[in-house]
């Protein structure tokens, strides 16, 4: 592994350390993700509207993967109430479960250990109604194979849900795992550059394979944030 996304692993996993002990900045925040009574706090309701669409259009319990998810997904509290089956995976995911035990927290949800590279080689393809992405994509060493993945385990005409900080790569000074820059364009294309790469941002969507069904970008803290959600193509061209 190439030494600066391997410090970014290790930065990654000290910034845990510090927040499960809940004397971090994001205090507040992790013990909404812990606890089932404060889980609503934290839980993004922006996903409802999608699970009851692709639950109306299956016919059954729609099955999501949060794909990055850290230790505590926000996606918890809705599986609780069952709204939805939910896969958690991370690369660091053995690491973080040992991070959970040494604060005394239990795992709200179950963790699985894969880089977004391999979803294709972890998981039988056609495995998912929707992919839930959150500050994630863009800490990828491959943003476009991951939505490739992305592709391969969503069922036709599943849903990928996709938000990030905009330009967090340039803006961390590409440290670590911020090695991407995502953005979306006026039209809502998702666009992408590296810190190696072309200065120009370029889309990062095949379009032979994903329609974009929703974006969105709002300004909070002097920062964009952004959300695409795209709809995996009927039938995909190989």
């Amino acid at each position: 592994m190439h030494d600066t996304i391997a410090k970014g692993f290790r930065e990654e996993l000290d910034f845990w350390d510090s927040e499960l002990s809940l004397t971090g900045d994001y205090a507040e925040g992790i013990r909404n993700r812990l606890d089932p009574e404060r889980m609503h706090l934290n839980f993004p309701t922006e996903i409802l509207p999608y699970i009851e669409a692709l639950k109306e259009r299956f016919r059954e319990t729609p099955r999501v993967i949060d794909v990055g998810s850290g230790p505590l997904s926000m996606l918890a509290m809705g599986c609780r109430q069952g709204l939805y089956h939910l896969t958690n995976v991370d690369p660091s995911a053995g690491e973080y479960m040992k991070l959970l035990a040494k604060h005394g927290h239990e795992p709200p949800w179950p963790l699985a250990e894969a880089f977004g590279e391999d979803l294709k080689d972890r998981f039988a393809p056609e495995s998912f109604h929707l992919v839930w992405s959150h500050n994630a994509l863009d800490h990828c060493q491959n943003p476009g194979l991951v939505l490739d993945n992305f592709s391969t385990v969503l069922k036709p005409e599943g849903l990928a849900i996709i938000q990030a900080r905009e330009s967090e790569g340039s803006a961390m000074e590409w440290n670590g795992l911020h090695q991407h820059d995502l953005k979306l364009s006026e039209a809502g294309e998702l666009l992408h550059r590296t810190s190696s790469g072309d200065a120009e941002f370029k889309s990062l969507l095949n379009r032979s394979r994903w329609e974009i069904v929703k974006s969105h970008t709002e300004s909070r803290g002097g920062r964009n944030y952004f959300r695409v959600v795209i709809r995996k193509a009927s039938c995909p061209v190989p």
